[in-house]
Order: C-alpha cells, then structure tokens, then sequence
C-alpha cells in the first residue's frame, strides 16, 4: 500500500495554452531530518489550470529526479512514497522559456509500520480479518477516542502489514471475519488477547520504525444474545439493534461487528458478545429534523448465551424547562432569555457520540422544551449564556441534579429547572516554568471540588498571553484545583477539557478559593510534560 500524499497548490488563473522555449526541473527527493534518499519517489508536476501540461517522473536510487520538455509556467507538485509523507508545503515553481530550474529539494518525513500474525482462541491462523491501529483523537468538547488511523487485511497465513502510520501511539484491534451463515461469530479483539480496549497493549511507533511481531489472539468466540423487540402500540415501527459496552473506561469508536439482527423480524439475535455490562440499544429513526430516537436496557452478559431478551419500543421522553434568575443576581432587566439557545450534551459513549444531545430556544418568560430526548445522562451547558452569567443550579423533577446530570424517562414529561446567576469570580494567575520566568501560551485547568467533576461544564480552562498572565471569568463561587501546562502540543483544549487525563497532574495543582465578585490571585508553576 503506497501512502499518497497530495501537495496541491491553488491556482487562481487559468495558464495560457503551451508557448515559448521548453525548459526543465530537477531536484531530490530525500528524509527531512538527515536528508536520506528516498528511492522509487512518483512525482507529478502540471500547470495549474492547463490541460495536458501533466507530466510524471520516479526518483532513482540517489532520489534524483529529473522533468525535460517543460512548456514555461508555473508548476505545482504532486508526490508520494511509500512509507513517507511529505513535510511542509511546496511553492509554484517557475520555469521559463529554455531554463533547467535545478537544487530543488523536496524532504519527506518517514512514517512507521505494524505488522504481525494473528490467530483464533485455538492458535489457528486467522485469515480474512481486519486488522487497525487505533489513535487517541479528540472528538468533540469532552471526548478522546479511539479512532482507526490505518489497517490492513489477514492472509490466509493470518499475516498482516499496516504501514503509513504517522508517529503515535497505537493500540491493536482485530475485527474478525463476519460470516452471517455460520453459527458462531468472534467478539473485536484488541493486542495481546482482549475484549477490552483498557486491558489493550500501547505500541509506539516513531518514523520509520518496523514494529514487528504484533500478533493478536482471539481470546473467545463469545456468546450470543437472543430476544424479541415489542411494540407495545403495534404502528409498525422498525428499530436497529445496537450492543454497547456501559461506562467505558476507553472511548472507541462505536463498533459492534457481529451484529446479524433482522431487520424484517422481531426476533434478533446477536453473536461473538464477549463477557461484559451493555446497553441494548433499540433505535427508531425520529423525524427530522429531529435526530434519531432509541430505547436501552441494561444487560450483563456472561460465558453462557443469554435468551430470551424483551426491547420495548418506547417513544422518547420531553423535557420542559425553565430558566429561573438566581436571587443573588443583579442587573437582571438587562438580561433577554429569548436571546439565549440552552444546550444539554453527554459524556456517555452513546449512538451518535460525540455530537449527540438536547438543544431548545428560551422564551421570553424563560420556559423551553428538550422534545423526543433519548435515554441518556446530559448536562446542562451555560457556555451559550450572556457574558457574566453562568448556571447556579439545576433541579430535575425536583432533584439536585447540578452535578450529576439528568436523564429523560421514555414515555414521560419531565420538568428541568436551570437557575442561573451573574454573581460570578475571577482567576487572575501568572504561569511560570521551574526557573520561575513567564510561560507564554501556557494552559490552565481549572478543577472543581471532585464530588462535581462528573460534570465537564463545571471545568474551567484558560491561555495565558505574552507575559505568563492567564485570565478566566464568570467562575461559580467554590473551591477549585489549578493545574498550569506549559506550552506543549500535547496539552490541546480537548485534553484540558478530559478529566482522566488532566487528574493524571492533579498532584501538581494550586488549591484555590473562589468568592462571589472577587478577584483571586495566583502564581502557578508549571507541570512536567509527563506526570510520571
């Protein structure tokens, strides 16, 4: 498998037809870092806009490459490798009547291979199965997920190769041939031998590494889940069947391989279930354009087939809310709470993660209306709210639920109260490094107490500007954990915004109160890059 990478450069104008004196390119194509050369290049030169001005040549041994018969104009590149990606991006070169443009160098980075052997529970090789190398990847505002950033298929040897892997860390997932005739099916492995994501290997993969002897092995066929869906008011409905762990530990992209539930019965039956806690999600299309609509059931399942499973088909339930102003809050004329669109998401890994959640317009008497809301645990969002204002508390059919979210009942009103305040904090902190000079662009997260971080709304982050200064308003009056990052790309809004993955330094945080109208100050010195 070649890894194509694409240099186009835009042109705005269309070139005129051929003219003038050919002329010529050539140049090298070599690794970035020590400029190695890379053999076997293809490259593609053409005049942006100009038919028949495509021209293709490939690298010798030396990576030389050499383009002749050029009509004048100005030429973009087209190249790839195997195994490397281009690094940076080139310019239009020009070549005019008669010239030979020459020195051009074009560096490409390395990028790594997995490969290895995979097997079945008895030690048999396993053809015919898809293999993936799985990287974090940040997905929406309170997600890092596992997502597929290469595979490859087993050999009848149960051989595979995934090359063209960026640098990263990777984890192994083996997606077992689907046969929907034969009786048994093979749960998503991941390396050494696991149904679950968390018990999963890491594998580094720096440039131009062959990381070899990957070999994953099916650890059990799995089990099969069979039952019936009812549909209690018999108007024909459909649903889609979906199996999903309960409260990963891992966020992967949402995958049930074995799934041979048909759709013209209700009857279904689910094969290769590994041993776990789900969600049987039964799944309605909702009419748009409101998104789709589902009914789950807790199942556990075990080593033994599970029988006899009952999915009700339930409509989903309504929220209808109302915004209340807090009693602390002041200038409340000034406030339009028909101005302001409440928002409700999830931290569940549910069908149509991450984008998935509750969305309504505030009338002016405050009152609004989640309609058709899924099962599922949301929290409400103040980041759409007036400038100062933040949410105080939220009750739901007469509950605190503030921080530790809420979720509709199928078939039933619910009533959700959102108070909201202006009567706000500041954090005003200085980041410094660990010679105590200012951290340009270095991050801050700002924790609340750990009986409140089940809800993601609730943490703060900030940026600091030239000086180290850092600046984070409108904060709910309480006690918070400050935690400074230095300026690294591995400390992204979305990892600021994870909680496991910000608690890791929790050891190196600032404890610090926050008042109502005040102002508190901090000085903070960073956190190593790594916390071990």
């Amino acid at each position: 498998m070649f890894s194509v990478v694409m240099l186009v450069i835009s042109a705005l104008t269309a070139q005129t037809p051929f003219s003038g004196v050919p002329g010529s390119l050539q140049g090298v194509v070599c690794e970035v870092q020590t400029c190695k050369p890379i053999a076997g290049a293809r490259l593609v030169v053409s005049i942006p806009g100009v038919q028949g001005s495509r021209r293709t040549a490939v690298t010798d041994t030396a990576g030389n490459f050499r383009f002749q018969q050029l009509p004048p104009g100005k030429y973009q590149f087209i190249v790839d490798a195997d195994n490397f990606a281009a690094s940076g991006i080139l310019p239009l070169v020009t070549v005019s009547d008669g010239a030979t443009v020459q020195g051009l160098k074009i560096e490409m980075r390395a990028l790594g291979t997995i490969s290895g052997r995979a097997f079945d529970e008895t030690g048999e090789p396993l053809g015919g199965a898809r293999v993936e190398a799985l990287a974090f990847r940040p997905q929406g505002w309170a997600y890092r997920m596992l997502m597929p950033a290469g595979d490859a298929e087993t050999d009848d040897r149960g051989d595979f190769r995934i090359p063209a892997l960026e640098p990263d860390e990777y984890y192994v997932r083996i997606v077992p041939p689907i046969n929907r005739v034969i009786q048994n099916s093979y749960p998503i492995t991941y390396y050494p031998n696991t149904t679950d994501p968390a018990g999963a290997a890491k594998i580094v993969v720096t440039g131009g590494a062959e990381i070899s002897g990957i070999d994953p092995r099916l650890s059990t066929r799995g089990v099969k889940v069979r039952g019936r869906i009812a549909n209690p008011n018999n108007d024909n409905s459909r649903a889609i069947l979906y199996l999903m762990l309960r409260s990963p530990s891992v966020f992967v992209l949402p995958l049930f391989g074995p799934n041979t539930f048909d759709q013209t019965s209700d009857d279904f039956e689910l094969r290769g279930v590994a041993p776990g806690s789900y969600y049987v999600y039964a799944i309605t299309k909702g009419s748009p354009p409101l998104p789709a609509e589902w009914v789950r059931l807790p199942l556990e399942v075990g080593d033994k087939d599970v029988e006899n499973v009952t999915v009700p088909i339930i409509p989903a339930g309504t929220i209808k809310g109302r915004i209340i102003i807090a009693t602390d809050a002041s200038d409340t004329e000034t406030l339009d709470l028909s101005k302001i669109t409440i928002n409700a998401g999830t931290t569940e890994l549910v069908p149509g993660s991450p984008r998935i959640g509750a969305s309504a317009q505030v009338a002016k008497n405050g009152e609004f209306q989640f309609l058709h809301v899924p099962e599922m645990r949301l929290f409400v969002s103040d980041r759409v709210l007036n400038d100062n204002w933040f949410i105080s508390s939220v009750r739901f059919d007469g509950s605190d639920v503030t921080t530790t979210g809420f979720s509709a009942t199928p078939g039933k009103d619910s009533i959700l109260e959102v108070v909201i305040s202006n009567a706000s904090g500041t954090l005003a902190g200085v980041i410094k490094d660990g010679r105590q000079k200012p951290v340009p662009a270095g991050r801050l997260a700002l924790l609340p107490e750990p009986s409140a971080r089940a809800n993601p709304f609730l943490i703060r982050t900030g940026v600091a500007i030239e000086n180290g200064e850092v600046l984070i308003e409108t904060i709910p009056p309480g006690e918070y954990t400050a935690i400074a990052f230095p300026d690294e790309d591995q400390f992204t809004p979305a990892f600021l915004r994870n909680l496991p993955s910000v608690e890791k330094y929790e050891r190196f945080g600032h404890h610090v109160h926050v008042g109502a109208g005040e102002t508190t100050r901090l000085e903070l010195t960073v956190a190593p890059v790594s916390p071990n």
